[in-house]
């Protein structure tokens, strides 16, 4: 990936609408390129919209619930479980 198309905004704070169609265009390589992700807790995407957005993955490294749910910081009932991700991606990969 080229990092000469992404330029730091805040060198041009009057201007920042010039840069979003580099941001765009980083945003598609990053998508067309990138074929290993780490997802560090399930609720905060899908696996619908991961698969849309990253359609040459070869690895998925998943994480469910946060280290604070062993501690009893968060509900159990607060999402973060990877079976769903498992059984949608498993539909999804056979489809």
């Amino acid at each position: 990936m080229s990092f000469g198309l992404v330029d730091d905004v805040r060198r041009r704070p009057e201007r920042p609408r010039r840069h979003f169609p580099r941001f765009r265009r980083w945003y598609e390589l990053d998508a067309l390129t990138r074929k290993h992700i780490s997802i560090s807790l399930c609720s905060t995407t899908s696996p619908d919209r991961l698969l849309r957005r990253f359609r040459h993955l070869e690895s998925l490294k998943l994480k469910g619930k946060p280290r604070a749910a062993m501690f009893n910081l968060i509900h159990e009932d607060s999402g973060g479980h990877v079976t769903p991700w498992v059984k949608e991606i498993a539909e999804i990969s056979v489809a």
